[in-house]
């Protein structure tokens, strides 16, 4: 074989290549989702920088992996993202994962954390929620998605 026509195979395996690699992030096989976006209080006031994740609570073994997510902003409000920002969620039930975290100065006591010496204060990021939304198996929090806009109202945490 000559070099000219070596030289042509290898470019249309390289194009050919090229193009399955391209389509196989395009979306086939995923889910369809639909905008879902709420608001997060504690006590009323805004929990700004709470992250809010989805666990599927239906539907393929696939379909239960996912873990749409939002980050909430200064007045609490959040967009449920899952392939791209604020895209949204495939139709389900859910259940909802609360974390907010902040600063903590708790007594240096506190199982795993790090302690500053010089000011025994704790080092580190804590849910300022303590944990109670935290854990899937036990979060009282669900809701349903469904193939429209959602408007997922206040979600007032205690």
């Amino acid at each position: 074989m000559n070099t000219r026509r070596r030289a042509l195979i290898a470019y249309e395996c390289l194009a050919v290549a090229s193009l399955l690699a391209l389509t196989g992030g395009c979306g086939v096989g995923r889910e369809a989702v639909y905008p879902a976006t709420g608001q997060i209080t504690v006590d009323g006031e805004p929990a700004s920088g709470a992250v809010v994740t989805l666990i599927p609570q239906e539907g393929s073994e696939e379909f239960r992996k996912m873990r749409p997510y939002a980050y909430a902003d200064a007045d609490g409000r959040f967009a449920i993202s899952c392939y791209l920002d604020g895209d949204g969620a495939p139709p389900g039930r859910y259940k909802v994962r609360v974390e907010w975290l902040g600063e903590s100065t708790a007594p240096p006591e506190v199982e795993g954390a790090e302690v500053d010496e010089e000011d025994k204060s704790v080092a580190g990021p804590v849910d300022l929620l303590e944990g109670r939304y935290a854990d899937p198996a036990t979060t009282p929090l669900e809701l349903v998605i469904e193939a429209r806009d959602n408007d997922l109202g206040t979600i007032d945490l205690k």
